[in-house]
């Protein structure tokens, strides 16, 4: 299978190496930039909190299971300049809100023990 490998404004260095590294939204063709479509203020929170809830997944896994892939890396790095360019738009303070909610959000699915120990950078429980 052939895949399309796509260059955005946030994507630089993180692209396959060899056969290894293809993340459709990060460098495929969900990556994709739309210049014909600019988002709202309102979506630009929505896609901060999306953002935000990717990293948090990423290292949540990484946190429980000690392992972390190139996928994940990616999705790390790329979440990380997708939120700085919106804080760059919105604020910081604005993004930091969204991102307290995301927090807050996923903590609730979490084991509170577990959840603790994550927030506060303590060995596994």
């Amino acid at each position: 299978m052939k895949v399309k490998i796509v260059k955005n404004s946030d994507n630089d260095y993180l692209g396959l190496i060899g056969c290894v590294g293809y993340v459709d939204e990060v460098n495929g063709a969900g990556a994709q930039e739309i210049p014909e479509f600019v988002p709202t203020r309102h979506e630009l929170l929505e896609l901060a909190k999306y953002w935000q809830k990717v990293c948090l997944e990423n290292r949540y896994f990484w946190y429980l299971e000690w392992q972390v892939g190139s996928t994940d890396l990616r999705q790390e790095a790329f979440a990380q300049r997708r939120l700085n360019r919106i804080a760059e738009a919105l604020g910081d303070d604005v993004v930091k809100s969204a991102t307290d909610e995301v927090w807050e959000e996923f903590g609730k699915t979490c084991d509170p023990r577990v959840w603790n120990h994550f927030r506060n950078n303590l060995p596994p429980a």
